[in-house]
């Protein structure tokens, strides 16, 4: 008789042990829903620029701690700079670092946090900047006030070097 017993309370224990499962896996996908994940960046990946950046901002899904937050850029020619502590943007999600002005070529932007539920997150951002490089002239005043672009003043320096002799200090 206590077989039959057992055999009755079967679908109750199976009932249990289907809700344990169930619960366990909800749990489980509550405590993965609250790490925090970026959600934008700018300059944002792949972005070429044809202008120096002064800052890059870097936006998450929730607010960021700014004590666990810090970053570092590697330049074109693999100069690594660790960024000063950032500041809060716009809002508590997102954070700015002042960048160096001497970013050239191709450049990894690399951030690392601990998230507001204690997860250490980090990522990484790639993008270049090209600056042309600008053309100088230089422009100097000779004897009556003329004035002579970088193409003359070698001329004008031979003519002083040929004078020499007759210049009088």
């Amino acid at each position: 008789m206590s077989d039959v017993v057992s055999l009755r309370k079967l679908p109750q224990v199976l009932w249990v042990v289907f809700a344990a499962i169930v619960m366990s896996l909800v749990g489980g996908a509550g405590t993965a829903m609250a790490h925090n994940s970026l959600s934008g960046s700018s300059p944002a990946e792949g972005d070429a620029l044809t202008t120096q950046p002064t800052t890059w901002s870097v936006t998450f899904e929730k607010s960021v701690p700014l004590a666990s937050a810090s970053a570092i850029v590697v330049n074109g020619d693999g100069v690594r700079t660790t960024l000063a502590d950032p500041r809060h943007g716009d809002t508590d999600k997102t954070v700015m670092f002042d960048l160096p002005t001497t970013l050239t070529g191709n450049v990894s932007a690399r951030w690392r946090l601990v998230g507001s539920d204690g997860h250490v997150i980090s990522g990484r951002v790639a993008f270049s900047v090209q600056v042309a490089a600008l053309a100088t002239t230089t422009t100097v005043v000779v004897g009556s006030g003329a004035t002579a672009t970088t193409s003359t003043i070698a001329k004008v320096a031979e003519v002083f070097t040929e004078d020499d002799d007759d210049f009088v200090a």
